[in-house]
């Protein structure tokens, strides 16, 4: 009965770190998908300075309903093919082009009063396919951790909460953050027609 104990014991420890450090290595890869979706919004929004100044010189408006609406179709059927919820994504990127048009009135705001030279080698179009991309590859990433963890947890707030780009409020932060963590998995009981 002896050896069996002495047998058991040093099993339960090698049981207990492996458990620890399999809920470690989770941690951490978790912790570096955040800090890469964070990474992908904060260079998404970072372009919105010169959609701004195209706009502010060709005297365009901020509000573009036309390809705002597309960038949300296109968002949610990247999103469904993915596996993710559309209803549940869908005010996640209503929450990053609410952050990008308060940027770009901001800096609009701001050129006013003080105008700014800005060399800009790209033309818009080119400029809204890297976003474009930068959105796929956010989704992507947002899939990715929920199949591995089935949720987006709260801590993903302190990445994005690191972010820090001129005329980023911390209102916008916690909005993109809140509506981030709703997002969920496609449920596969439910109708793909809603």
């Amino acid at each position: 009965m002896i050896n069996k104990l002495k047998f058991y014991k040093p099993c339960a420890v090698i049981l207990k770190y492996s458990l620890s450090t399999l809920f470690f290595i989770s941690f951490t890869a978790t912790a570096h998908q955040y800090q890469e979706i964070a990474a992908l919004i904060e260079q998404r929004l970072s372009y919105m300075k010169y959609v701004a100044k195209y706009k502010f010189e060709k005297h365009l408006s901020v509000e573009d309903r036309t390809q705002e609406n597309k960038v949300i179709l296109n968002s949610i059927n990247k999103a469904e093919i993915l596996g993710l919820d559309k209803k549940s994504i869908k005010p996640f990127i209503i929450s990053q082009i609410n952050a990008a048009k308060a940027i770009q009135y901001r800096y609009k705001a701001d050129w006013l009063a003080m105008p700014e030279t800005i060399v800009q080698h790209d033309d818009l179009a080119v400029i809204r396919l890297k976003i474009s991309k930068l959105t796929d590859d956010i989704i992507q990433l947002i899939a990715k951790e929920l199949k591995n963890n089935g949720q987006i947890k709260n801590q993903i707030c302190s990445y994005i909460n690191k972010i820090q780009l001129h005329n980023l409020k911390a209102a916008d932060k916690k909005i993109i953050c809140s509506t981030l963590e709703q997002i969920s998995l496609k449920n596969k009981n439910t109708n793909s027609k809603e």
